[in-house]
């Protein structure tokens, strides 16, 4: 989509979105049903346009003036809502266009996500919104909520309250019952949205779109999406680097964690890589972060909608309630947040303000004997203590009396004392009241330790992201391949498809990649002179095309220090080979040991939906058992390559460890990379790849890959697992 093209959808939707009049298509006059009920929630909330009902049954509805057709209204109306029977709404449609209506909403389900002749149908309407320059939210969908315009074009029942508290949140919705779910539940937290949009089945406009214009939308600063699914991954990728740029976090909740698993995975990498782990690693390449639930989506939105981003990891913790910080310090603990001393600057000025027998810590618990100096202490910890972010627990007076800690906070937020440090709320136990007070504050407050904990991560970790963003160029899209990968590739032809070991140690060499020294040799003479020359003690591996994982069938010997050992273990190599009905051996792969290092992998799979995945992880003979991997999309940056390692639970073998020094992490960051290179020039050839293990010797010796496998997107070879 291009820039002209994008403006106009944005144009459009504000125009959606913000309609001068509507026209309600099977509007009823019992304003309890659905279809009056959206009659009813524009009027009692405020909407200042025009509302023109259309239904032959009915001559008024809610006092208005009710309408036979849409040929009958006295003007085009900015945008229509069509709530009807399938059979109808085709014919309503036409209508609109012929009348000139530049947007539509389309309530009605039964469309292509019921069955064949509802996709005809649908099909049918996009051609005419195509057509006739109309831009169409749904079918299928609940419909959408202006919050700070007022125009509230849905049925939901949520809406039957008083007052609606305009935010700065804008949502996006696969589901309508969810929308209406986050709208109860967030009004009675005191927070608002800019924006709830119910997407229905994209027929026409997508998420992507909607991301868009709440990127150009200056009333909102976070946005929070609950996704089911991606029609457009590219589309939606684009649009989320765009709000990245214009710094508006994302936030996502995703369902479908689950999934069968890739069951023809050859490749340890086409293993360990599932549909949800690729939504991980494109959500991770834009910065976007990951809830689960609904209370975590508006909480973690609402929190990068009125939070400063800090400068570090540090995090300090006053608590009215000991069990409750120490919960929240077990978490930051976990997530790799910082929770350190106090100086003693710090701790000589909080210890003046509580009895003697109180000790200092972080975190400082003022228990029911210091809690009257809440306010004092927390006016030293948004001072000049030198946390990133503050952490502040409130026990029963949070409840019962908001004179101790909770009015502190509001006027500490008020006065300018937080400045920019963030400042993050826990109640324990539940209080409502307390929860509006710190909305109207824009004082991000939570319902569980964990989800406090957890919001400081997520925010330290998109001000991280986002550094790094900017300090760095991005990787090439498009990246040439050299003579010599050209030269091997074509020799992996016919019913192969594949390269195996040493073809694909010398594709990795192609692209500066460091592989272990080796040989490919015919016979055992062959291979006694290639150990003599490489220097023992050595390896020596079958190799064959035909299976993907060789220790598992005894293909493998290690260790070998002499001659007659490498004699032994060709002959017990070769009687493997035969056991194991091979049909095609290519040779045997004499390698240099590698004594010491620490073994990781580098691999790649090919998603359906967002193409090359690089993964990252520990690697060798377990690596699918440990499942250890950390992934992102093709190609990565130096500084990605780097966060991938950061994500890895292995990630301290990398450092000095039980007397030995630390490893060349460097170097596999620069493997990493440059595979993600390989990975992109070879582009949709490629199915899956594997580099495992790649050694990783102490700094200043590299990282070496000491096996390699490619299968090509044509491979039709079986292969034994």
């Amino acid at each position: 989509m291009n820039a002209d093209s994008t403006k106009k959808t944005r144009e459009l939707i504000g125009r959606l979105l913000s309609p001068e009049s509507i026209a309600i298509v099977g509007a009823s006059a019992d304003l309890e049903r659905f279809n009056g009920r959206v009659v009813k929630n524009l009027l009692r909330h405020g909407y200042p346009g025009k509302v023109y009902p259309v239904n032959p049954k009915y001559d008024e509805v809610a006092g208005l003036p009710c309408y036979a057709s849409v040929g009958d209204l006295p003007e085009a109306p900015e945008t229509v809502f069509i709530s009807v029977g399938r059979e109808r709404v085709l014919g309503v449609f036409r209508e609109c266009a012929a009348l000139g209506t530049p947007t539509a909403t389309i309530y009605s389900a039964g469309f292509s996500e019921f069955d064949d002749e509802g996709g005809r149908i649908e099909a049918e309407i996009a051609r005419i919104a195509a057509d006739a320059g109309m831009r169409v939210c749904g079918p299928n969908t609940a419909g959408y909520h202006n919050f700070g315009g007022r125009v509230q074009l849905a049925g939901i029942i949520a809406m039957d309250v008083e007052r609606l508290v305009p935010g700065a949140v804008g949502v996006i919705c696969q589901s309508g019952s969810i929308g209406g779910a986050l709208i109860s539940r967030a009004t009675h937290r005191g927070i608002g949205f800019s924006y709830l949009i119910s997407c229905g089945n994209e027929m026409d406009l997508e998420m992507a779109d909607y991301m868009d214009f709440l990127v150009a939308d200056s009333a909102t600063r976070s946005i929070a999406i609950y996704l089911e699914g991606l029609k457009n991954p590219e589309k939606f990728l684009a649009a989320a680097q765009r709000a990245l740029e214009a710094g508006k976090p994302v936030v996502v909740c995703k369902v479908g964690r689950t999934s069968a698993g890739r069951a023809a995975a050859v490749s340890h990498t086409g293993a360990l890589v599932g549909e949800d782990r690729a939504y991980g690693a494109a959500f991770r390449q834009v910065g976007i972060t990951r809830v689960d639930g609904l209370e975590a989506l508006f909480e973690v939105a609402h929190m990068f909608a009125t939070t400063p981003f800090p400068r570090g990891r540090r995090v300090g913790i006053l608590t009215t309630s000991g069990g409750a910080g120490a919960l929240v310090a077990d978490e930051c603990g976990g997530l790799g947040l910082e929770v350190p001393p106090f100086g003693e600057e710090l701790e000589a000025r909080i210890l003046k303000t509580l009895p003697d027998f109180i000790g200092v810590s972080n975190p400082i618990d003022t228990t029911i004997a210091g809690i009257n100096s809440f306010q004092e202490i927390l006016r030293a910890l948004l001072g000049e203590a030198g946390f990133d972010i503050l952490v502040a627990i409130v026990g029963s007076s949070a409840q019962f009396r908001h004179g101790i800690a909770v009015d502190p906070l509001v006027r500490a937020k008020d006065g300018g004392l937080a400045g920019d440090t963030p400042l993050l709320t826990y109640f324990n136990p539940y209080s409502e009241e307390a929860h509006r007070k710190m909305a109207a504050a824009e004082i991000p407050s939570f319902n569980t330790t964990e989800g406090a904990a957890r919001a400081a991560g997520y925010l330290s970790r998109y001000a991280e992201f986002s550094q790094r963003r900017r300090s760095e160029d991005p990787p090439p899209r498009a990246v040439e391949t050299p003579a010599e990968a050209q030269l091997i590739l074509s020799g992996a032809t016919g019913s192969a498809g594949a390269i195996g070991e040493a073809g694909g140690l010398a594709l990795a060499e192609a692209f500066g990649i460091r592989a272990v020294p080796r040989r490919l040799c015919a016979g055992v003479e062959e291979a006694a002179a290639a150990a003599g020359e490489l220097g023992y003690p050595v390896v020596l591996k079958v190799s064959s095309l035909e299976v993907s994982h060789k220790t598992e069938l005894g293909l493998v010997s290690e260790g070998l220090s002499d001659e007659a050992s490498l004699r032994e273990a060709f002959s017990s190599l070769s009687e493997n080979s035969r056991r194991a009905n091979l049909r095609k051996v290519d040779g045997y792969l004499v390698q240099r040991l590698i004594r010491s290092g620490e073994e990781f992998l580098v691999g790649m799979v090919r998603d359906p939906q967002f193409g090359a995945l690089i993964t990252v992880g520990l690697g060798g003979a377990a690596a699918e058992a440990v499942g250890d991997v950390s992934v992102r999309l093709a190609p990565v940056s130096e500084g990605e390559a780097d966060a991938m390692l950061n994500e890895l639970r292995g990630r301290r073998l990398l450092d000095a460890f039980r007397g030995r020094g630390a490893l060349d992490r460097s170097d596999l960051i620069e493997v990493i990379r440059r595979f993600s290179l390989l990975v992109a020039s070879l582009g949709e050839r490629l199915a899956e790849a594997d580099l495992n293990p790649v050694f990783v010797l102490p700094e200043g010796e590299g990282a070496w890959a000491a096996d390699a496998l490619f299968i090509l997107s044509d491979s039709e070879l079986g292969r034994i697992q």
